[in-house]
């Protein structure tokens, strides 16, 4: 379970972060590593990408790139639960 900060967010999970891809390279990171970790019953399973946020940061549309995770969830005040 990953809780991740971000500037604005949309409601199919896009977040915009600060530009220089830190959580998305971790993020990135961590999820190939949950897959090829070789366990009894194999791979672990997929950890959950939660953003939370203020109802004043869920905006329209975030840009995004390719490389950009979108969030498995995303939660505010006004939106208990938002899945992408």
């Amino acid at each position: 379970l990953y809780i991740v900060p971000g500037l604005a967010f949309d409601r199919r999970g896009g977040r915009m972060g600060q530009g220089a891809g830190f959580y998305d390279r971790y993020l990135a990171r961590a999820l190939d590593a949950s897959q090829s970790s070789l366990k009894p019953g194999g791979p672990s399973p997929r950890p959950v990408l939660i953003g939370v946020t203020l109802d004043e940061l869920i905006v329209e549309e975030v840009p995004r790139d390719e490389h950009d995770l979108l969030m498995d969830v995303v939660l505010a005040p006004s939106l208990p639960s938002c899945s992408s």
